[in-house]
């Protein structure tokens, strides 16, 4: 069962950090900018929300290492 949970936090820690070097790209390709979220009617700036991304991946990866440590323990 933790494997299977082990797998899951490796593939969303993946994706995250896709999120984050295509966020990167994009602020320096298009030099900054805004991001908008209808739903809200929120308008962030783009640094913040990379920033936001960059914390959300250390918390992350800290939880999947704690998860394979446990693992690792257990064997």
């Amino acid at each position: 069962m933790l494997k299977i949970l082990l797998a899951i936090l490796i593939i969303i820690n993946l994706a995250v950090f896709v999120l984050l070097a295509v966020g990167v790209i994009a602020s320096i390709n298009a030099g900054g900018g805004n991001v908008l979220f209808p739903g809200l009617g929120l308008v962030v700036a783009l640094p913040l929300v990379l920033a936001l991304v960059f914390v959300i991946e250390m918390i992350l990866i800290g939880v999947t290492l704690i998860v394979y440590r446990f693992i690792d323990k257990k064997l």
